[in-house]
């Protein structure tokens, strides 16, 4: 029988689960400092990002406003993976740090309402009249 052998990062994570600081497990595995705090936040974040219970909303009203939202703006998930998508090339631009914090905002909310149209009901009037507002915002105070 053969044996695979363990990658510094998963000797680490086993540490680390043992109670031990990210400094020790760093000199126990033979890693930098840096990388043990890698795999250490890369645990922390797997951990935060578990499937939570979920949870049941009885409320009418919201399983109401649920089911129009979604005629309207389409699915949720796909549309989040959309927005976000746009929402990171626009922060990885060489512009993005030099903007004021209205024209991020604007930018951002702009790629929402952008999400909506291609998503969902793209005849929806409120989505552009909503676009037009956050661009109108910025442009009369430059």
């Amino acid at each position: 029988m053969t044996y695979r052998k363990l990658t510094k990062s998963a000797k680490a994570r086993k540490l680390l689960r043992r109670g031990h600081s990210v400094s020790e497990t760093a000199k126990m595995v033979g890693m930098g400092y840096g990388h043990a705090w890698a795999v250490y936040r890369e645990m922390q974040i797997k951990e935060q990002t578990a499937s939570p219970e979920p949870v049941v909303c009885e409320d009418d009203n919201v399983v109401q406003v649920l089911e129009e939202r979604g005629n309207d703006y389409g699915d949720y998930a796909s549309k989040a993976q959309f927005i976000q998508g746009v929402k990171y090339l626009m922060r990885t631009s060489p512009s993005w740090e030099a903007m004021d914090a209205d024209m991020r905002e604007s930018m951002e909310m702009i790629a929402h309402k952008m999400g909506r149209v291609v998503y969902g009901n793209p005849a929806h009037r409120d989505n552009f009249v909503d676009i037009a507002g956050y661009a109108k915002l910025v442009a009369d105070r430059l």
